[in-house]
């Protein structure tokens, strides 16, 4: 069944387009019974477009949960100040319901690159208050669940008005500390809130990969360990863009050293990218069941599940299905290794049909 509705093809509803298309696609007839992942102790999503599109075929059929594409940045919330843009993040959240779904909140946060550009012309106070306001706004506006608060600090410059958050500090992230602080206090673990951090080149265990960044597992480590001590860390985000550019012993060396922090891991964006459907299954056949069989990684994430290449400019052949909506042959490797996989999962109980 074909799966590729526009929200703005459902404006007549007003306030919540994507709750409907959470409705319409929650009664769509699949040709299987269950997603791959059903009734295991971890989740198998797949990405969905910024504007909530559901590509190819049989996406609610083969996946357990969802992330919005590049949707949820603080620009993207609040790009006037006070003018706030729920829609999608919460249609989102909806639509995992509907399904019984887990789900991961899309990063508020981008570290340099993350605030809108009416920030930059606000005195530095001010600048610090719209960090707090958006914390507020979010725990106000939007459903509890897993939440990346920052994401790419190890690639990324600090943001502008980290100066008014203590600067690099002692810890050299004094500011993400104090941002990840307020963000407990506005997003509360007892109201249901888990605050994560993300991102990439730290699944090779210090190997330099495909993108050349030696040593960036343990830089993360480290990052990681500090919001740790600090009481303000519940997961930890692994990317997943480049993990076939790494020997795989080091991608298991390197999912053990995060998972041993104690916190549970989730590969958040991963993408096999080959316009070769057998080097591409290769991939998925060599580096899938490492990670998926990892007791500390939690929930797998796939940025491009169908046709439509999600990072089209970065990653724009690690589809799964063909242009189509057929599968690649990757997919119907997944369709048959996962439903028997029986992986482990140290930190979560068996996800819901």
């Amino acid at each position: 069944m074909e799966e590729s509705i526009a929200i703005e093809e459902l404006y007549s509803v007003r306030k919540h387009p994507f709750m409907v298309l959470a409705l319409l696609l929650s009664l769509c007839i699949c040709a299987h019974a269950a997603p791959m992942a059903s009734g295991l102790s971890k989740f198998l999503g797949g990405a969905i477009d910024s504007a909530g599109n559901l590509h190819g075929t049989n996406f609610t059929a083969y996946w357990n949960s969802t992330r919005l594409v590049n949707v949820g940045n603080w620009y993207e919330l609040e790009p006037a100040q006070g003018g706030y843009v729920s829609e999608y993040v919460n249609g989102m959240t909806d639509f995992c319901a509907q399904n019984g779904w887990d789900f991961i909140h899309n990063q508020i946060f981008n570290a340099s690159g993350g605030a809108p550009e009416w920030v930059a012309g606000l005195p530095l106070a001010q600048q610090v208050q719209g960090v707090k306001n958006i914390l507020q706004w979010f725990r106000q506006t939007c459903k509890p669940g897993k939440i990346i608060i920052d994401n790419e600090v190890l690639h990324r410059a600090a943001p502008p008005y980290a100066a008014g958050m203590g600067g690099s500090g002692a810890t050299g992230y004094d500011w993400l500390i104090q941002e990840y602080t307020w963000a407990r206090q506005y997003l509360p673990y007892s109201a249901g809130w888990r605050l994560g951090i993300n991102d990439y080149d730290v699944e090779g265990n210090d190997e330099p990969g495909w993108n050349g960044d030696p040593g960036a597992t343990t830089r993360y480590i480290n990052l990681c360990r500090l919001l740790i001590n600090a009481g303000v860390l519940d997961f930890i985000g692994c990317e997943g863009d480049y993990i076939p550019g790494y020997t795989t012993g080091g991608v298991n060396n390197a999912l053990n050293r995060l998972g041993a922090l104690g916190l549970p891991l989730y590969i958040t964006e991963a993408n096999f990218d080959s316009p070769d459907d057998n080097v591409q299954l290769g991939y998925f056949q060599t580096y899938f069941p490492i990670i998926w069989q990892n007791q500390y990684v939690a929930g797998f994430i796939y940025w491009s599940p169908t046709n439509y290449a999600s990072d089209g400019n970065i990653f724009p052949n690690s589809t799964l299905q063909h242009s189509d909506g057929s599968n690649r042959p990757a997919l119907n490797w997944l369709l048959e290794y996962v439903p028997s996989s029986n992986p482990p999962n140290a930190f979560a109980s068996p996800q819901s049909p």
